[in-house]
């Protein structure tokens, strides 16, 4: 993970032999170098945007999306109108139970092309609003989101329409969803 309370020593030792102040080095996520980590950062702070995502990425590597600098990141590629960022950003306020921020964020990335989004908008609304759901999980797959059709298929024998449920299950097959190829071959 990141090291949050001591600084390692060599951090110290360097930050002292460049005539910083200790307190103001960064550490470093696990398993990235400190040259790489600092070139990194110079980049995203200076808005590129794939810079961004691999700061996000060095954070959520240590297993906690949501980890401060992760969302830090997030946040920062969203002020951008990145899709991905966004995307995840939306996935980080959902799991904290901000439905509304989630929402929000799912909704500028869908509008920006993101299918991931649409397909949690979609998801979000099942239990609200099915006609809205069927609307974002097809846009979804028609972005090329396979289990977008594959849950438009389970929706449709929850609706005993048999036809439709063939057609969403063929479609997943095409996007490349295993669980629908599964699906589809045990109708045989």
């Amino acid at each position: 993970g990141v090291q949050t309370c001591a600084l390692p020593i060599w951090h110290l030792e360097e930050a002292l032999e460049a005539g910083e102040s200790p307190f103001t080095v960064r550490s470093t996520p696990a398993g990235v170098s400190r040259d790489v980590f600092e070139a990194t950062i110079v980049r995203a702070e200076q808005g590129d945007i794939q810079a961004i995502r691999d700061c996000f990425q060095f954070y959520d590597a240590s297993g906690n999306p949501d980890d401060p600098e992760a969302v830090r990141w997030l946040e920062r590629g969203a002020e951008l109108e990145d899709d991905e960022c966004l995307d995840y950003l939306g996935d980080h306020h959902y799991r904290a139970g901000r439905a509304d921020e989630a929402h929000a964020c799912w909704s500028r990335a869908a509008a920006l092309g993101n299918a991931d989004s649409m397909y949690s908008l979609g998801r979000a609304a099942l239990d609200v609003d099915r006609d809205d759901a069927r609307r974002w999980l097809d846009r979804a797959q028609e972005a090329g989101h396979a289990r977008s059709a594959y849950v438009l298929a389970i929706m449709a024998v929850q609706d005993e329409q048999h036809d439709a449920m063939v057609k969403w299950l063929d479609r997943s097959i095409e996007l490349g969803d295993t669980e629908a190829m599964y699906e589809r071959g045990a109708m045989h």
